[in-house]
């Protein structure tokens, strides 16, 4: 018989293990519409929006952790928005989201009571503002948010007409103490190349995108043989308002979406300045726009680029900038995802105001310095596996030029190049780096202009008035490596910058 009641016993507890563990009732506590700042290293994202066919984004990080938090029930109820949006690579510093997260206080600036309550909303956040946040439909900057009636009434207009109030005055000291540790508690569920770095209270209807007022982009490249004035010049000429069609990608989806953006500057600059005249000094294209175009960012970096190694004169950018007298697209490569960087998104002052504590501030830098470290001592590997290749014996084994005649007598007649590899007599030994440039980079494979080709991450020298082109008229060919081509029908529109 005690055999019998230990068995039901057992059994019992067995089906008590089964059991799901009781749901969150989010519906008793108050909630709170606060601006989260993102930073992220993107190299190994598929981007920043969410996909159906993958979890490897930065929101699908983001809305995994905040589910395992509780901080949300679902994304449908969060009253979700974002800043921008960057594609598959791209990094941010100062990427910022709106959305509705579960709070332990019962009054203050965007604090919603339990869904319980009579109240709709948290009489200190109503009296703040009357306007309406949402997802919102997507803008000019690609952000692609799930279109509500809030964000229809309070969209872009609504944020631009609205008179500005006194300066945010960020987390208060009650939020400090009382509030839910919201950075540490995401970032917990985080990996490590994405962090909250930063989060304040706002408007209950503070919408991330349609309240930025401008976005902020840096690109990053190696100085190498660049000429860095052209590319300055051809930089500054980008400023202003203009028509930037022939310098993004086009969204098929959206046809009569304009193409006229507004840089408000435009700088290129090193970002090491006591490093400027080594080959390997980093600099950086520093935008600075009110919104951008689908891949503007990268499609304007690969005009720079063909600037710096002067392939063009600065005068080609105004005239692809001038649609009349460009009239159909050149075909290029836009430059490369992994330099680039969402560095800033500005916001009036009185709606958002970031200020981290110290304790979290120590525990991002912590992060980011030991991911600083592994990327540095990286780089420093391959460093010094190219100068240790660079700087061997090698031998003549009398390789035959792969440059076609036509195309070594071009180069000769323009003063590029005077050798070719059947000039190295056979089995004469000489150091690497004794080899003529333009005869080592045509033993590259895949490349069929020396002029083009960058080798270790830097532009080989040229002349410029061998590499200068004249400003090609409407309908020509732009010429030395920006060929025009047809613009097809369905090239009539453009999608955001990512």
């Amino acid at each position: 018989m005690a055999s019998k009641d230990q068995n039901a016993v057992k059994e019992s507890d067995k089906k008590k293990s089964r059991r799901q563990p009781r749901a969150f009732d989010f519906s008793k506590h108050p909630s709170r519409q606060v601006a989260l700042e993102i930073a992220y290293v993107g190299w190994d994202f598929k981007g920043f929006a969410s996909q159906d066919d993958s979890d490897e984004t930065i929101e699908g990080h983001l809305f995994s952790a905040l589910k395992k938090t509780c901080l949300i029930e679902s994304r449908a109820t969060s009253h979700y928005s974002r800043c921008a949006r960057t594609d598959k690579g791209v990094s941010a510093l100062g990427q910022v989201i709106s959305i509705r997260l579960r709070s332990t206080i019962s009054t203050g600036l965007g604090v919603f009571p339990p869904s319980g309550d009579s109240k709709e909303g948290g009489a200190d956040a109503e009296a703040a503002d009357g306007g309406g946040n949402g997802g919102g439909a997507a803008d000019s900057d690609g952000d692609g948010e799930d279109e509500t009636q809030d964000a229809r009434k309070y969209g872009k207009q609504y944020w631009l007409a609205r008179a500005p109030g006194p300066t945010h005055p960020g987390c208060s000291d009650e939020d400090l103490k009382s509030e839910l540790p919201y950075m540490q508690m995401i970032n917990g569920c985080l990996p490590s190349a994405i962090r909250v770095v930063s989060w304040c209270p706002v408007l209950p209807h503070f919408n991330a995108r349609f309240a930025c007022s401008s976005r902020s982009y840096r690109y990053f490249f190696v100085k190498g043989h660049y000429d860095v004035e052209a590319m300055r010049d051809g930089a500054h000429r980008l400023v202003g308002e203009h028509d930037f069609m022939h310098f993004c990608k086009v969204d098929t989806s959206k046809p009569n979406m304009t193409t006229k953006r507004k840089i408000l500057s435009f700088e290129v600059e090193p970002v090491i300045k006591d490093s400027v005249d080594s080959p390997y000094s980093i600099w950086a294209f520093e935008i600075h726009a009110t919104a951008f175009l689908w891949h503007q960012v990268r499609a304007m970096a690969a005009i720079l680029f063909t600037l710096g190694r002067r392939e063009h004169p600065p005068e080609v950018v105004s005239w692809m900038l001038d649609t009349k007298k460009c009239t159909v697209k050149p075909a290029y490569s836009i430059a490369s995802d992994e330099p680039l960087l969402l560095s800033h998104c500005h916001f009036p002052p009185d709606l958002v105001n970031f200020l981290p504590s110290i304790a979290t501030h120590s525990r991002n830098d912590s992060v980011l310095d030991s991911l600083c470290s592994q990327v540095l001592c990286r780089g420093a590997l391959v460093v010094a596996m190219r100068q240790s290749l660079s700087g061997r014996d090698v031998v003549s084994a009398g390789e035959k030029d792969p440059r076609s005649a036509k195309r070594h007598e071009a180069d000769k007649t323009a003063g590029a190049a005077s050798e070719t590899a059947e000039d190295i007599p056979l089995g004469q030994t000489l150091k690497f780096t004794d080899v003529p440039l333009l005869i080592r980079q045509s033993f590259i494979p895949g490349h069929k202009r020396p002029s083009l080709i960058l080798l270790g991450g830097t532009g080989p020298k040229a002349d410029a008035a061998t590499r200068s082109a004249p400003t090609p008229p409407a309908g020509a060919s732009a010429g030395n490596g920006l060929h025009l081509k047809r613009k097809r029908p369905d090239e009539a529109g453009a999608a955001p910058e990512s």
